[in-house]
């Protein structure tokens, strides 16, 4: 007769690791499966909500809280205000600034303030029968009305300058 061995607590084999480091990649993955299933999920009610609202807008309607609305209130406020100042006649502007360009007063800043329909410029000449001179070009412009001084100062740089703040009123040219 032959003999059978039927030794059923075999010693550890050496190839006993691989099959540890193999079970634990196989959990890591089925952790990470499961994982990423419970997102598709959660994404797909959420995308399943917004139909449902945009389908049926009155069901599922929520009381807004009176700081999201001014929140919204002013976003809106800001788009208004960006709107209004991209609406700005800036081309018709600019053309009547060159037009009163003079070549001893240098033009530094432009301020338009859209909600005033006012204008700001700040400038900068050597002489100050220069600087009366470009005010008077500038009154003479149709686009500019109420043209004036607000404040003007000698500058000691590598040249005496003078420099002048001027403010107009604005109309459109329709």
């Amino acid at each position: 007769m032959r003999h059978i061995d039927l030794n059923h607590a075999r010693p550890m084999s050496s190839d006993m690791w691989l099959q540890r480091v193999l079970l634990g990649l196989g959990c890591v993955a089925a952790i990470g499966i499961v994982l990423a299933l419970n997102e598709v999920d959660m994404r797909t009610r959420m995308l399943e909500d917004d139909v449902s609202r945009l389908q049926n807008p009155q069901a599922g309607s929520r009381r807004v809280s009176q700081a999201e609305v001014l929140a919204k209130t002013g976003e809106i406020a800001a788009v208004r205000a960006v709107a209004e100042e991209l609406a700005l006649p800036w081309e018709a502007l600019f053309q009547t600034l060159e037009r009163s360009d003079r070549p001893e007063v240098k033009l530094l800043t432009l301020e338009p303030d859209v909600k005033r329909r006012k204008i700001r410029l700040t400038a900068e000449t050597q002489d100050a029968d220069e600087m009366l001179g470009y005010i008077e070009t500038l009154s003479k412009q149709p686009m500019l009305r109420d043209v004036f001084v607000t404040s003007h100062e000698r500058t000691h740089d590598d040249v005496a300058n003078i420099r002048f703040v001027v403010e107009a009123n604005w109309v459109n040219q329709s």
